[in-house]
């Protein structure tokens, strides 16, 4: 009942601005809900609504949600059906304005978008460090050039990374890609307003084999970018064909809906970071909305009145600004308070993420919205115009300033100002591959040191062994040996192990683990990061080590690197403004990375091989130097600078060479 009395109240309202701006703001609200009256497509929109943004933020709050990412992808389906149903129903009238249209998508969008992001650079000016910031505002200014997604992906190469991580507004992506959408889909729908249902369907199949091939040749691509995601909105233009004097039966409705319920409860917990996405496995989520949409056209259902309930709809009302404000939320509150306990942190984090977003609900979005006598178009437009120019010029005020570097004293100086190219370091392309790199790519006669009379020793890994190759090959050099690495990103020392966001890593291990069998190194040193530790991975590990040892080779498993709770330059920053030199790790060190070394050093045990900790020996007493000839030990949470893999390596190698421990 008072979901109806809301909605009457909403429809009272538009009629009121109709009265006063014409007939065909009416006419847009009218043929955005065209079926079944404008409570009832509220309701269970809503409904779908609130349950999407509710999976993103209880997956980036750290609840067990896996793929609670997927409902991003419900949110793209019930785009793409609202924006095209109202095009395509103005376009029928004779009454469709680009114009009005690009106005309309300002008057939602904007200043929401703008409220956040100058309140998330205020915030991030205060609390991250100069080379942070001026990342930062790169992608503020790709976010006024609507271009987030672009930038995302030139920089990061995978949303699931732990780099990708400390983007404050990491989740700007999706906006990017339906704000693209708006822009190209009106003019498209104009030039093919006879054969809609053969241009759609063919648009959304050629755009879901683009998003499948991704997959193979370029998965970042296939992530950020809209040519791989439109099949996403086009599926939802797809059920806004449906015809409205075309009977939908009330049983087949409701099963319908069910369906696609179910279909996304299935990819909210079943999904994980590992999973091949999107492509292909996208469809399931989307799919599923698309099967909720199309189930609950005419007629209530189940689905439709359970969709209905007031929270649902309510959360459904706010859900974007719930969106935008949730993920700065997350990020600031893992930097501010990193030793909370991860269930209350996230608890909070959803309650004032949930706060906020009622707020700018009611006094941002709905006052654009609603007071349409001062945000007559041309001043919406300015003044979307002047906050996004300003915002454009703080972007580029930060760049140019290199973050607000401050003029301070000896080590805080030099901080302040530092940056590291790991590259060279990793020597990624060559010997270390990244995410969308082939196994075949691995460049063997650079890596491996082929045929020699010396000794040799092979490091096999991921991305922390390839930040401690340059120190292990310095100093088993000096010992005589000659050394190869065999590394790639993400990819743990294991045959035959499949990983769906590393999807090269099988192929790299087959061909890792064929050079090794082929050269016979007297010694294999195997780290990671990620090992499956589960029954499957154990196996599998157990199975390689066996393999490796069976002809003869020497194996060690080298232990995790010091893991910190922050990106180490950052945390020397803040201590070096409050006058702290100290160079030990303190309470900065992050607990789980001595968990992880016990957990290996048991499993290696019960595999029969040598194990050797490095925070046993480059750590004294849980305290780590965070800082090595002058250089911060690492350039994030864990992996190596030069100086600091160096040292580390000296630590280490003796033990190594000496039978583990």
């Amino acid at each position: 009942m008072r979901t109806n009395k809301l909605a009457g109240r909403y429809r009272d309202g538009l009629i009121k601005q109709s009265a006063k701006y014409g007939s065909q703001m009416l006419l847009v609200q009218r043929n955005r809900h065209p079926i079944g009256g404008l409570s009832k497509q509220l309701n269970y929109i809503d409904g779908l609504r609130a349950l999407a943004v509710a999976s993103v933020l209880f997956y980036h709050a750290g609840f067990n949600v896996p793929g609670g990412y997927v409902g991003v992808d419900v949110f793209f389906v019930i785009s793409g059906f609202l924006i095209s149903r109202i095009v395509y129903a103005q376009i029928d009238a004779g009454t469709f304005s680009l114009s009005t249209f690009y106005i309309r998508r300002v008057r939602r969008i904007a200043p929401a978008l703008i409220a956040v992001t100058a309140t998330t650079s205020v915030a991030a000016s205060v609390i991250l460090q100069p080379v942070e910031l001026v990342n930062f505002a790169k992608a503020v200014i790709a976010t006024t050039l609507l271009l987030p997604n672009v930038f995302y992906f030139a920089v990061t190469g995978d949303y699931f990374s732990p780099d990708a991580a400390e983007l404050p507004l990491l989740h700007y992506w999706s906006l990017g890609v339906e704000e693209q959408f708006y822009v190209l889909f009106p003019l498209i729908a104009l030039l093919s307003s006879h054969r809609r249902f053969v241009v759609v369907l063919g648009a959304l199949l050629g755009s879901l084999i683009a998003a499948q091939i991704a997959l193979a040749s370029n998965p970042s691509a296939g992530f950020f970018l809209p040519g791989a995601r439109a099949c996403e909105l086009l599926l939802g233009c797809l059920i806004s064909l449906h015809r409205e004097h075309s009977r939908i039966y009330p049983a087949i409705g409701a099963i319908a809906a069910t369906l696609g319920m179910g279909c996304i409860v299935c990819a909210v917990f079943v999904y994980n970071d590992e999973i091949l996405f999107p492509g292909l496995a996208a469809m399931l989520p989307a799919g599923g909305a698309a099967l909720v949409l199309w189930g609950c056209l005419q007629r209530d259902n189940i689905v439709s009145i359970g969709l209905g309930a007031f929270p649902l709809v309510y959360v459904g009302r706010i859900s974007y600004s719930l969106y935008l404000v949730h993920w700065p939320i997350v990020f600031f509150a893992a930097r501010l308070f990193p030793d909370a306990d991860p269930t209350t942190r996230g608890s909070l984090v959803v309650l004032l993420s949930t706060v906020l977003a009622a707020g700018s609900y009611e006094f941002i979005e709905q006052s654009f919205r609603q007071n349409l006598r001062l945000w007559t178009p041309p001043r919406l437009v300015l003044a979307t115009g002047i906050s996004a120019i300003a915002i454009f010029a703080f972007g580029g005020f930060v760049v140019r300033s290199d973050g607000f570097s401050r003029e301070l004293e000896g080590s805080a100086q030099a901080l302040e100002s530092f940056k590291y190219d790991y590259k060279p370091h990793f020597r990624e392309g060559s010997c270390f591959l990244k995410t969308d790199q082939r196994g075949n790519e691995f460049d063997a006669v650079a890596c491996l040191p082929g045929s020699s009379e010396r000794p040799k020793a092979f490091v096999w890994g991921d991305s922390s062994a390839a930040g401690i190759f340059l120190g292990i090959s310095r100093v088993l050099t000096d010992a005589g040996y000659v050394t190869g690495q065999l590394t790639a990103a993400g990819c743990p020392p294991v045959v035959d192990y499949s990983s769906g966001k590393r999807r090269y890593c099988r192929e790299f291990n087959d061909i890792a683990f064929a050079r090794i069998v082929a050269e016979l190194p007297d010694l294999v040193i195997v780290s990671a990061m990620g090992w499956p530790l589960d029954e499957d991975g154990e196996a599998l590990t157990r199975a390689t080590l066996d393999r490796l040892r069976s002809v003869g080779i020497k194996v060690v498993i080298l232990g995790p690197p010091p893991m910190y709770r922050n990106p180490v330059p950052s945390l020397l920053i803040k201590r070096a403004r409050k006058g702290d030199v100290s160079p030990l790790s303190g309470r900065d060190l992050d607990p789980k990375c001595s968990v992880l070394d016990g957990e290996l050093r048991t499993r290696a045990k019960n595999w029969g091989v040598n194990y050797v900790s490095i925070i046993d020996h480059f750590c004294s007493f849980g305290q780590c130097p965070m800082m090595i000839d002058g250089i911060p030990a690492a350039w994030d949470k864990f992996h190596w600078t030069a100086p600091a893999s160096i040292s580390a390596a000296r630590s280490v190698v003796p033990r190594i060479l000496g039978g583990g421990s």
